[in-house]
């Protein structure tokens, strides 16, 4: 692979299982060394207090990195996890099981969503640094189960789902009426594809009970995707763990492709026999 060879109609074409001239290369994120040893500098952190997963580097150091990897599209991720904290932070109280939403009073707890419009500043700015080089621009939002087990701790949001639905469900809505809010922006602006994200599954299978997957997950995300699935853009989904029960939801919400297949999670070639074509 030749440096500079970019070219987002390669991966479009994958994505939507048409034939490409190579494997595309797209990293969703990028380890702060290695930007650091390519480009010479590092990653940074435009809301640093709300949104701890926004890596980004400036629009043309961007596709400076793209064109020395042969990286066919940037990705911007611009996800929001309503509490404010790091990352250390968070994997305390996750390790604590110290959830910051614990029952209906701390819902205030919340806080505001990020600037939108800011967002919508920024990609702008992607575009035209990537403009006329062959390198495609998306973004990146998240759906509703990640964020909403993040925020109740896992072990009280699974206690909830079974003594205080409504709980569950009120956190997860706040986070779809942002996650609809961003993506029907972010389609309004132009994107070359879509990118949506949400750990529901394990190694073995679904985090949550089946019933919850089917009668509060999928609505909610199918919501997030209908505006997607109108402009008739290609989407991309990431979902770590085993995907064997995620695929059919996939279908069901017009995804084109999956982001990853994790080696020890899934039988990749189990799952390419049972829904190559699909």
């Amino acid at each position: 692979m030749r440096e500079g060879d970019c070219n987002i109609e390669r991966l479009t074409n994958t994505i939507l299982g048409k034939p490409a001239d190579r494997v595309p290369n797209l990293e969703v994120l990028i380890d702060n060394r290695s930007v650091d040893a390519l480009v010479g500098m590092p990653l940074i952190f435009p809301w640093p207090a709300k949104s701890y997963r926004t890596y980004m580097l400036p629009p043309y150091d961007y596709v400076a990195l793209c064109q020395k990897v042969s990286m066919d599209a940037i990705m911007l991720l611009h996800y929001w996890s309503a509490v404010q904290r790091t990352d250390e932070e968070l994997a305390a109280e996750v390790a604590a099981q110290n959830p910051t939403v614990h029952d209906w009073d701390d819902l205030d707890k919340m806080g505001e969503w990020l600037d939108i419009g800011e967002m919508i500043r920024r990609l702008r700015g992607y575009k035209r640094a990537a403009d006329g080089k062959g390198i495609g621009v998306t973004v990146g939002t998240r759906s509703v189960l990640c964020n909403t087990y993040e925020t109740l701790g896992i072990q009280n949001c699974m206690i909830k789902m079974c003594e205080d639905l409504d709980l569950v469900r009120a956190v997860m809505d706040k986070y779809m009426d942002y996650a609809v809010a961003q993506t029907e922006a972010f389609i309004d602006e132009g994107v070359d594809f879509f990118f949506i994200d949400d750990d529901v599954s394990m190694t073995t299978g679904f985090i949550c009970p089946p019933w919850f997957m089917e009668s509060e997950w999928f609505p909610r995300t199918d919501r997030i995707l209908e505006p997607v699935r109108k402009k008739g853009l290609p989407i991309l989904m990431h979902c770590c763990g085993n995907l064997r029960d995620v695929i059919p939801y996939a279908l069901r919400l017009g995804v084109h492709a999956l982001h990853p297949f994790q080696p020890g999670a899934n039988d990749i070639y189990a799952l390419k026999k049972q829904y190559d074509g699909r």
